[in-house]
This record gives structure tokens, sequence and C-alpha cells, in this order.
């Protein structure tokens, strides 16, 4: 799936909550896109099915409106809420591509990373955690960024009264620290000790459309996940 202009303006504001470029939000968004059409596909083959085309831009949107308005309702329910009974030969596997299209557009992480990994991957001591049926979207995504304890907490703060003499040139200077990119929020600032390399989530446009959002919210900053995803969902549910 390659989404075209008009397009793209509809997931800026259904996805993002404002218009805009976002070049390389897109370009991740359409290989992803490509890449989840191909897994249905390898699938149906194996099942001896007929391939069906990529997921339109408009079920990917249905997809996202659906899981906004039942963030809190287990991934088992979800398959007969999201799947379209005119789609001739549609399977759970096509459902469940569409759906994780739906939230890495939303939210820029993988609901079912372990698919793409062999059994026991780590990184850097990180297991991605995986979107078990039972969970729901608010479960799954607070499984991934779990309230920090008071003692992680300290240390941030800490860490963040001395920004201003930590900079990547020193890390990488004196420390040796390589960095590289990330399409995963959930691995942001991920430290691989073994292979000496510092993950940064590198979709800053993303990040700013979604600060612009909430600039005024006086949401208080300690607020857990499973507080925080409804109250995103419906503010992007009502843009």
């Amino acid at each position: 799936m390659r989404t075209t202009s008009e397009e793209r303006a509809q997931i800026c504001l259904e996805l993002l909550g404002k218009p805009g470029s976002f070049d390389a939000y897109f370009d991740f968004f359409d290989d992803l896109a490509t890449t989840r059409s191909e897994v249905a596909n390898a699938t149906r083959s194996r099942n001896r099915a007929v391939p069906t085309p990529s997921a339109t831009c408009a079920e990917v949107l249905s997809a996202a409106e659906h899981l906004k308005k039942n963030c809190e309702k287990p991934l088992s329910s979800l398959r007969s809420i999201i799947g379209t009974s005119d789609a001739p030969g549609q399977t759970d596997e096509d459902v469940r591509q569409v759906i994780a299209l739906a939230v890495q557009g939303m939210l820029m992480v993988n609901p079912f990373a372990k698919d793409w990994h062999a059994s026991g991957f780590a990184l850097g001591g990180y297991k991605p955690p995986y979107w078990l049926q039972s969970d729901s979207l608010v479960d799954f995504v607070g499984k991934l960024f779990p309230r920090a304890i008071e003692a992680y907490r300290e240390s941030a703060s800490l860490a963040l009264e001395e920004k201003t003499i930590l900079r990547a040139w020193k890390l990488v200077k004196r420390l040796g620290i390589r960095f590289r990119g990330t399409q995963n929020i959930s691995e942001h600032l991920l430290y691989d000790q073994k292979h000496n390399i510092l993950y940064i989530f590198h979709h800053a446009s993303y990040l700013k459309a979604h600060l612009e959002i909430y600039r005024h919210d006086p949401t208080p900053l300690d607020r857990g996940v499973k507080d925080c995803l409804p109250m995103y969902v419906s503010v992007l549910a009502s843009l």
C-alpha cells in the first residue's frame, strides 16, 4: 500500500491530530503496510488460500477508530468488531495485520513484535511484550510503559538536572557508544550493553504533533498509562 496525498492528509488528522508532511512517518507507514500485507499473504499461501490486496487506508483508519472506541476491550473481541463482513475471503490474519498497522500508526509500537523475532529474543535485556488475546489495548500499552518505581523517577530527575553537560558527542568520543534509530517508541533510550548501542526513537515530527495536542493539558506527568491512554484516544477521536 502506497498512500496518496489525500490519504496522508486524512491520516494526519485522524492519527496524528494535525496536518503536516511527516515524510519519515509515511515512509515507515507505507513500508510497514507493504510488509504486513506480504506476511498476511504468506500465511494465506501456506493455507492454500487466494492472496488478497494490501489493506486500504480506509480499512486501517476504520480499525484505528474502533480501537479508540474499544481500547478497554480484549483483543479476542476485536476480530468481530474490526473484521468487515463484506470483504470476501477475509481471514483472522488479515484482520490481525490491519489491527497491527492501526496500532503502529497511532502509537508507534509493535503489538506483535515476537512474530518478527526468534524465540527468546532480547535487545539489551529488553524483551518486547506481546499483545495477548485476553488483554485490552490499555493493558498491552501499560505493559510496554509500566509506571516507574520511585527510585527510578529520582534517578531520572537527577539526570535531567545534569542535561546541559550530557552531549551525544561525549557518549561517542569518551564511551564509544553508537546510536541507532528505532521506529518503535518503546525502544527509545534502550541501551544494548553487549554491542554498546543506544537506540533513539527518531520520528521527531510525530512527537511534536502529539506534544502540540497536549500543550495546554493540565494532566500531571506522573499519571500511569492506564489513566492516560483512554484520554489519549478520546482526544484523537474528538479531533
